[in-house]
């Protein structure tokens, strides 16, 4: 597989990558009457979804094979492209990749939750096949998947605050980024098209440069030694969020944004990743590229300040092996 496709699939799959540390979700008021059980309010993003809450078929089961993970509905925390007509195929996940999908988890989250619960969740794998009507949107699919899950995993979750060691992103100079994060502008919307990695969702956008820049998600290529890490209509928040996976495992606690820039940004960077992250087969970082933090700092101005802070946890408190379909 060529560098670029080997990237970009593992863009797609960040949610099973387990060096990934980032924060947070804001938990809403609870407005919903009928809910999995779980002992804590619910996200807003939830109480937006609605109720219409159960998928119309649904399968679950266990995958034992070689196959590489894949699904057609990205599992992330971030809404880089709707549902494929309200049908959700996900093959050989963990258990925590369909719980990150299902709870809107930042990759941070996803990996406190995992480093706390049976190991099972993350060893063993699993296909999930389900339909909801076309129209069904990635939040309601995630409120599906809540359910789902409850029912053939028997899962019971809760949140709990919790003051840890967290990176701050925070602008190098006040007032001013760096070239390459620039706000979007209504003149450069994004626009949907079908993604390059069978089996994999993302948009692109309208016009590929060499960049893989999916509007509302991240996006990864590795070209000529660099890993080239794109993204199109994110807020700081989303942004932050991410920036531990994109790292490579260069990072080792949540990151929260401290920029205090509101909107939506368009965001590039280049660096030569840490030899000892997983890269393409024979590929080699380039010696003369600059290290992820120094490319945060000199093309986005941003930088990472060690602070302590809020980090909202999800705990599992039950959960079996499932049910048969």
């Amino acid at each position: 597989m060529r560098n670029g496709l080997w990237i970009e699939r593992m863009g797609q799959l960040t949610t099973v990558g387990v060096g990934a540390l980032t924060v947070s979700v804001v938990i809403g008021m609870l407005a919903a009457s009928r809910l999995p059980a779980q002992s804590s309010p619910v996200a807003q993003w939830q109480v937006a979804a609605g109720t219409k809450a159960e998928f119309e078929v649904a399968s679950v089961k266990q995958n034992v094979s070689d196959q590489l993970a894949h699904s057609n509905v990205g599992l992330t925390n971030l809404d880089e492209a709707p549902p494929n007509g309200g049908l959700l195929s996900a093959v050989k996940f963990p258990l925590w990749s369909y719980i990150s999908f299902a709870y809107k988890l930042t990759p941070g989250q996803a990996q406190l939750m995992a480093s706390q619960s049976p190991k099972w969740i993350s060893t063993n794998r699993f296909d999930i096949q389900a339909r909801a009507a076309a129209n069904t949107t990635r939040d309601q699919m995630r409120v599906m998947m809540q359910y789902l899950l409850a029912d053939r995993f028997k899962l019971a979750v809760h949140f709990e605050t919790r003051q840890l060691p967290v990176f701050g992103l925070v602008l190098d100079k006040p007032g001013k980024t760096g070239p390459r994060l620039t706000r979007l502008s209504g003149d450069a919307p994004c626009t949907s098209a079908s993604p390059q990695v069978p089996g994999a969702a993302s948009t692109r956008p309208e016009k590929d440069d060499g960049w893989f820049t999916p509007c509302g998600g991240i996006g990864t290529r590795f070209v000529s030694g660099r890993l080239h890490v794109g993204s199109r209509n994110l807020t700081m928040e989303q942004l932050a969020s991410s920036l531990a996976v994109v790292s490579m495992g260069t990072l080792d606690r949540p990151i929260l944004d401290k920029t205090g820039l509101s909107g939506k940004f368009d965001f590039r960077i280049e660096f030569a990743p840490d030899p000892t992250a997983k890269l393409p087969p024979d590929s080699q970082p380039d010696p003369n590229g600059p290290t992820f933090l120094q490319a945060l700092k000199e093309q986005a101005g941003l930088r990472l300040e060690p602070q302590t802070g809020a980090v909202n946890v999800l705990v599992i408190d039950h959960v079996e092996q499932p049910s048969e379909n």
